[in-house]
């Protein structure tokens, strides 16, 4: 289930890490604080199973976090909590890290070629949205794309209702769109 779980959030685009919290051979319970940056929690059992500590700092986050066992997990509520999407052919895949620099003042976002075309040619058009929910208040600057073997390129935008469309012209195996904000 933890496999199938890890799949969904990845095809969903949705980052995700893991908390282990343990009781029986190691001591690690879960905390509040680990919890307060995430708005979707998957737990590997059912709440019920949990140690009563585990279970009570669960239940402080809830008015804030969606709590699921593993079990439940619904791939089209996933959409809700991605920070972006990708308008690609299915393998596209795009992981959007914290980029270096002042704090919160960059994104990169990596694209990958994960489809199983017998010949990999390069993929033309690829657009990523870039999620006002995710953005938050951030105005982007500039949005610069990185290829291995090519130059770096300043890439298009267009505003969209739910966020900005960035336009990336050619995806070989991979690279990387460097977000910058204001």
């Amino acid at each position: 289930l933890v496999r199938q779980a890890c799949a969904m959030l990845f095809r969903a685009q949705v980052p995700f890490t893991f908390l282990p919290v343990g009781h029986a051979y190691y001591q690690q319970p879960l905390r509040a604080e680990s919890l307060a940056r995430f708005q979707y929690v998957i737990t590997a059992c059912d709440v019920g199973q949990l140690v009563a500590g585990d279970q009570e700092v669960l239940a402080t986050v809830q008015d804030d976090t969606l709590v699921v066992p593993i079990g439940q997990v619904d791939a089209a509520d996933l959409a809700d909590f991605a920070p972006l999407r990708v308008w690609a052919p299915e393998g596209i895949v795009a992981l959007p890290r914290i980029g270096a620099g002042k704090a919160g003042d960059r994104l990169v976002i990596h694209l990958l070629d994960r489809t199983k075309r017998p010949e990999p040619t390069p993929l033309k058009w690829i657009s990523i949205l870039l999620r006002d929910a995710a953005l938050g208040k951030r105005a982007v600057k500039s949005v610069v794309w990185h290829a291995p073997g090519a130059p770096s390129i300043p890439l298009e935008t267009e505003r969209f209702e739910d966020g900005l469309r960035v336009l990336i012209p050619q995806l070989g195996i991979w690279g990387i769109a460097d977000v910058t904000f204001e």
